[in-house]
C-alpha cells in the first residue's frame, strides 16, 4: 500500500478499529493533480484560462479542493486496508477521527464491523408441521362474491340528480380547519362507492342526498386516536363537496352464463366456476404454508445457533425498516425513538441472514453468474416502465452483490427445506402465524 501505514485492532468480536495514515508526498501528489484539473478549467480574474498559479487557486478554491481529497483518500485507504487485511465487512465505515497536516499527511481512525463468526445448530433431518390452512365454503362464496364485483359496470345516471347508498360518485372535495384550508385532504375528480366503507362515517352519512352539481358542506369530527394524522384527531373538518357525476353500479347475476362469459378454461357454468375459484383458494393456502413452514424451520434454526450481532447492521436494517414503512428522512432523535419499536425484528432479520450465510458455507453453496444474469433479466421484464430505473440500480457499486446474498440465501433456505421432515397439517385460518423474515 504505497504511502499508506495501518494498524487493525480489534474492538470486540464483530467490530475492528483502523489506524490509518497516508504520507505527505500522497496527499500533495493527490492535491497537486487536483489543482491541475481545477487550473485547465477554472477562469480566475487577471490569468488566462489554465494559467493561474497554485497560490491564487487555493486562495479561491482551497478548502473545497481539500475536502475533497480528503475525502478520496480516506475512502481509497479504506478499501486498500481492507483489502489488504482480509476484512469480511459487512457495512461501511464509521469514521472517529481525522487530522490533516501538510507536513505530516493524513491521520484517521474508523470503526468497521466485521461478519460475525457463527456457531451453528443442528440443521439437517429437522422436523416441522406444514400447516395448510382450511379452505371454508365461506371463503369460496367472499371469492365468488368479489370476482362479481370486479366485473360490475357503471352506468351513468341522467335522471337522478341526489346521491343514494350503492351509488359511484365522482365528486371534487375542498376540505377547511377552523376556516384554514386543509390541502392534503382536498381533491378533485374523487371516484366513491357511496356506502363502501371508504369514507369516514360521518362522510358516508352527509354523502346521501347530497344533490348534484350543487356544493354541500359536510362536517366530519376525526376520532381522538387517529394516528395518520394527528392535527385533526378529536377535530370538525368540513368538507365543500360537490357532486360531478352519479353513476349506477350493475353487478351481473352468479349464475352459468356469468361463469361462462369469463372466457376462462375449463370454465363453463357455476359449478366448475366454483371449483376452479375452490382449486386457487387451496393453491394460495398451500403457498403460504410453504412460506410459513420456511419461516419456522429458519426460526427454529436461529434459535438453536450462536452469534453475535453488529450493532451498526442493526441500526441500518431498523432504518430501512422504518423506510419501507414510508418513514424516511427521520430525525436522529425521532429515529431513537422509533428504532425501539423495530429493533427486536431487526435484529431477527440480521441474525437470520447470518444463519443463512453460514448453511450456504456449510453446504458449499454458490451463485453462477448466468442465474445473476437470468435473475435481473426476469426483474427487468417484470419491472415494465421502471426497467429503466432498475438498470441504473444494478450499474450502482454493490447492488450486483446484494443481489447474489439473496439469491445464496434462498438456495440455503431452500437447502433446510429440502433436508427437513415435514408433516401436513390442516388448521383453522386463525391458527397460523407470519413467517420469519429476512433481510
Amino acid at each position: 500500500m504505497a504511502g499508506i501505514q495501518a494498524k487493525v485492532k480489534k474492538n470486540d468480536s464483530v467490530s475492528r478499529v483502523l489506524v490509518v495514515s497516508v504520507d505527505s508526498e500522497r496527499v500533495e501528489a493527490e492535491m497537486t493533480t487536483a489543482f491541475g484539473n481545477i487550473a485547465s478549467k477554472a477562469k480566475v480574474k487577471g490569468f488566462r484560462k489554465g494559467k493561474a498559479p497554485r497560490e491564487v487557486l487555493e486562495q479561491e478554491y482551497g478548502g473545497e479542493v481539500r475536502e475533497d481529497v480528503i475525502g478520496r483518500l480516506i475512502e481509497d485507504a479504506f478499501i486498500e486496508v481492507v483489502r489488504e487485511h482480509e476484512l469480511d465487512i459487512v457495512g461501511p465505515p464509521h469514521l472517529t477521527s481525522r487530522e490533516y497536516q501538510p507536513a505530516e499527511g493524513l491521520k484517521f481512525e474508523a470503526t468497521v464491523e466485521i461478519r460475525p463468526k457463527v456457531k451453528l445448530g443442528r440443521y439437517k433431518r429437522s422436523k416441522a408441521d406444514r400447516k395448510v390452512a382450511r379452505v371454508e365454503d365461506d371463503q369460496v362464496n367472499e371469492a365468488m362474491e368479489s370476482l362479481r364485483q370486479r366485473m360490475a359496470v357503471l352506468e351513468a345516471e341522467e335522471d337522478r340528480v341526489n346521491v343514494q347508498a350503492g351509488d359511484v360518485i365522482t365528486m371534487d372535495m375542498y376540505a377547511s380547519l377552523e376556516g384554514q384550508p386543509l390541502d392534503r385532504y382536498t381533491r378533485d375528480g374523487q371516484q366513491v362507492e357511496v356506502g363502501s366503507g371508504s369514507l369516514p362515517d360521518d362522510f358516508e352519512r352527509g354523502l346521501l342526498g347530497v344533490t348534484r352539481s350543487i356544493p354541500t358542506p359536510i362536517d366530519v369530527r376525526f376520532p381522538e386516536n387517529n394516528g395518520e394524522d394527528s392535527e385533526v384527531a378529536g377535530r370538525l373538518v368540513r368538507f365543500q363537496v360537490t357532486v360531478r357525476e352519479i353513476k349506477n353500479k350493475i353487478v351481473p347475476s352468479l349464475n352459468d352464463s356469468f361463469a361462462a362469459e369469463l372466457g376462462w378454461d375449463g370454465v363453463e357454468d357455476l359449478a366448475s366456476l366454483r371449483e376452479k375459484v375452490s382449486g386457487e383458494l387451496h393453491e394460495r393456502a398451500s403457498q403460504e404454508a410453504d412460506r410459513r413452514v420456511r419461516g419456522e424451520l429458519l426460526e427454529t434454526l436461529v434459535g438453536k445457533s450462536k452469534l453475535d450481532l453488529p450493532p451498526l447492521l442493526v441500526e441500518r436494517t431498523a432504518l430501512s425498516m422504518l423506510g419501507e414503512m414510508g418513514m424516511r428522512d427521520i430525525p436522529r432523535d425521532k429515529f431513537d425513538e422509533l428504532k425501539g419499536i423495530v429493533q427486536p425484528e431487526a435484529e431477527k432479520r440480521v441474525r437470520a441472514g447470518f444463519v443463512l450465510d453460514a448453511v450456504a458455507e456449510a453446504e458449499s453453496l454458490g451463485v453462477e453468474p448466468e442465474e445473476m444474469e437470468k435473475r435481473v433479466g426476469e426483474q427487468l421484464a417484470a419491472a415494465g416502465e421502471r426497467a429503466g430505473e432498475l438498470r441504473k440500480h444494478y450499474s450502482q457499486p454493490g447492488a450486483v452483490a446484494d443481489l447474489k446474498v439473496g439469491m445464496l440465501r434462498d438456495k440455503a433456505m431452500d437447502c433446510l427445506v429440502e433436508q427437513a421432515t415435514l408433516k401436513d397439517v390442516e388448521v383453522d385460518p386463525a391458527d397460523v402465524a407470519a413467517p420469519l423474515q429476512t433481510g
